[in-house]
C-alpha cells in the first residue's frame, strides 16, 4: 500500500472517528471542514496519539437548564456560594456578593423577551467545563473565556470558576435567547463541537488536552451523572444508583468502531515510516485493553459455549442395550 493510500485511509476512517460532524468523501479524497479546520492525515495520526496514549479528556457537558427567573437566582447562588464567588459576565466584568449577582440576573430577565418567574421553557443553560485534577487554574479559566467568547459571542453568559473540589472546572451559565432573539441549538453534534472548543482552547495555553468520544476510546459503561458525583463530594446523595456501571452501547456501534479503529491499524502497519508502525503496535495494545474489546470476547465466548451446547443436545444418545 502506497503512502497516499495509507493517508486515504487515515483520512477516510479517522474522519469517520474523531470528526463525525465532518462529510466525508472515498478514501484519498479530501474531507469537508469542520469546525476547527480540515482534516489532514498529519491531524488524524495526532488525534490517535492522544487517544492510545491518553491525554487528558476534557470534561463538557449539560447539566441542566433554568426554567424562569427563580430556578435562574437559585442557579446563581448555588454556583457562587451566595455570592462568595465572582460571577465574570461575558464583558468580563466579575459581580462579586449576592446582591450584585441578583442584579446580573435582573439584567437577564429584562434583556430582550421577558424571562417570567416559571417559564415552561428552558431560559438558560447549564454546562460545565473541566479537566482532571493537577491542572492549572488559570489555563482552565482562561481557556473557559476564550471558549464562551469563541462558541456564544451572541448569547449573554457568565461563569464561575471553582477550585476547591477534586478537579477543576468552570460552570458556565448562557441565557438560551440570543442577542438577536435565536434561541441555542444543544444537539448533540454541538455538545460535540464543544468539547472540540474547549480542548483546543486548552492546548492554546499549553495543556495537553482532548476530545474523543467515549467510544472511540473503548468505554461503554454509563458513568455517574456530574450532579451526582457532586452530590456525593458534598455528602448531599441521598440514594446510591444501583445501575451505575452497565453497557450502555449497543453492539452494533461497537462493531463499527472496532471496524474503523481496525482500518487505521491496518493502514499504520503496512506503512513504511517506522513511527506509523510504532502506532500501529500501540494501537493495537491500547484496543486490548479497552472495555469495549474485552465486553465483545466476553459476548463473543458467551455464544460459542451456547452452541456448543446446542450441539451437545442434538447428539443421539447411546442406543439401548435388549
Amino acid at each position: 500500500m502506497g503512502q497516499p493510500r495509507i493517508d486515504g485511509v487515515l483520512l477516510e476512517w479517522g474522519t469517520r472517528l474523531f470528526y463525525p460532524g465532518a462529510k466525508r468523501g472515498r478514501a484519498g479524497e479530501e474531507a469537508k471542514p469542520v469546525r476547527f479546520g480540515r482534516p489532514t492525515p498529519k491531524a488524524i495520526r495526532k488525534r490517535i496519539e492522544a487517544t492510545v496514549y491518553r491525554v487528558p479528556q476534557v470534561m463538557v457537558k449539560i447539566t441542566g437548564g433554568s426554567r424562569g427567573m427563580i430556578r435562574l437566582r437559585s442557579h446563581l447562588d448555588y454556583i457562587t456560594k451566595n455570592g462568595r464567588l465572582p460571577l465574570t459576565d461575558d464583558s468580563g466584568k466579575p459581580h462579586t456578593g449576592k446582591p450584585a449577582v441578583r442584579e446580573l440576573a435582573e439584567d437577564w430577565k429584562f434583556s430582550g423577551s421577558l424571562i417570567p418567574e416559571i417559564s415552561n421553557r428552558k431560559e438558560a443553560l447549564h454546562i460545565s467545563l473541566g479537566m482532571p485534577a493537577g491542572t492549572p487554574a488559570e489555563a482552565v479559566i482562561a481557556a473557559a473565556k476564550e471558549f464562551g467568547a469563541e462558541e456564544f459571542p451572541d448569547y449573554e453568559h457568565a461563569w464561575v470558576f471553582h477550585g476547591h473540589q477534586k478537579n477543576p472546572h468552570v460552570h458556565l451559565v448562557v441565557k438560551m435567547e440570543g442577542r438577536h432573539f435565536k434561541r441555542l441549538p444543544t444537539r448533540k453534534p454541538d455538545l460535540h463541537r464543544w468539547r472540540e472548543g474547549f480542548a483546543r482552547a486548552l492546548r492554546q495555553h499549553g495543556i495537553e488536552a482532548d476530545a474523543t468520544g467515549r467510544l472511540v476510546r473503548g468505554v461503554v459503561r454509563n458513568e455517574d451523572l456530574l450532579w451526582r458525583v457532586k452530590a456525593r463530594e458534598d455528602g448531599r446523595l441521598l440514594k446510591e444508583r444501583t445501575t451505575h456501571g452497565t453497557v450502555t452501547v449497543q453492539e452494533s456501534s461497537m462493531e463499527y468502531t472496532l471496524q474503523a479503529w481496525g482500518h487505521l491499524h491496518n493502514a499504520l502497519a503496512e506503512s513504511l515510516d517506522t513511527a506509523d508502525q510504532k502506532l500501529a503496535r500501540d494501537v493495537k495494545e491500547f484496543l486490548a485493553g479497552t472495555p469495549m474489546v474485552q465486553h465483545m470476547a466476553a459476548l463473543e465466548q458467551a455464544r460459542q459455549q451456547e452452541r456448543a451446547r446446542g450441539q451437545e443436545a442434538q447428539q443421539p444418545g447411546p442406543a439401548p442395550s435388549w
